[in-house]
């Protein structure tokens, strides 16, 4: 196994960077216009976020495309923050 350096035992100062989303659940919900489903899910996994297919009470954000069906009035229930497709990528810009 690869030693443990100093690097790899600090604070995840440079995981915050490149993984905004660590701990957030995201509900995606209505078409987006820029990114398909999958991309838009993969853009958040690989930023440390988590894609869960209903919202809960533990839903970080829900992401609003076109025609929200009803899991956005689900979100709204719970109070959950709502994102736009624009907001979701400004987000994950560096």
């Amino acid at each position: 196994p690869k030693p443990i350096t100093e690097a790899d035992s600090s604070p995840a100062s440079a995981a915050s960077v490149t993984r905004p989303f660590e701990g957030k659940t995201f509900v995606i919900t209505g078409k987006l216009l820029a990114l398909s489903f999958e991309q838009a899910n993969a853009l958040i996994e690989a930023a440390g976020g988590q894609i869960n297919e209903h919202p809960s009470s533990q839903t970080s954000y829900v992401v609003v495309g076109t025609n929200p069906g009803k899991k956005l009035k689900k979100a709204e229930k719970y109070g959950t923050p709502q994102l736009t497709e624009a907001q979701l990528l400004a987000l994950l810009e560096p």
